[in-house]
């Protein structure tokens, strides 16, 4: 493959671009899921997550959902943009992109522990919680250096 077909999207910006999409899909569902839960009942929430082993402090429940609601308001916005650069191959989208995973890999520890603060769970699904995450900060590391090394993205940024 020579260098010219370098500028047309393909190789592992097709993966990125489907992780991208992927998170700005996920982050618009989980907030539909946010507001139902902060305008639920009390028994509703709890009848929904004790069978599931979890249980929370209640009174912290709605300022964490309203921290989780802004959140995934302004990481949807951001992805938006992120994608708009990407489809119309703008080199400020390197930059954007590299803002976005500094962030994502910033947020893990601090929504690991909000949440694991309001929902108490076994040792065990904890330490699962956060090899799963640690996985996910890997991943956006690996993103990270594809995007600062790879010819392609070089090659197809650059205007």
């Amino acid at each position: 493959m020579g260098n010219a077909n370098y500028n047309k999207i393909g190789g592992g910006l097709i993966v990125l671009a489907i992780v991208l999409l992927y998170l700005l899909v996920s982050s618009v569902i989980s907030n539909g899921i946010f507001v139902t839960m902060m305008f639920a009942n009390k028994s509703t929430v709890l009848s929904i997550l004790e069978p599931m082993g979890i249980q929370l402090y209640y009174t912290l429940l709605k300022p964490y959902l309203i921290y989780a609601f802004v959140r995934n308001t302004v990481l949807s916005i951001f992805l938006i943009v992120v994608l708009v650069y990407f489809f119309r191959k703008k080199r400020a989208f390197i930059k954007l992109m590299t803002a976005l995973i500094i962030v994502l890999v910033l947020l893990i520890p601090v929504d690991y522990y909000a949440a694991n603060f309001i929902f108490t769970k076994a040792h065990q699904a904890i330490m699962q919680g956060f090899i799963v995450l640690a996985v996910y900060a890997g991943i956006y590391i690996l993103a990270l250096v594809y995007l600062l090394l790879s010819k392609r993205v070089r090659a197809t940024f650059v205007h």
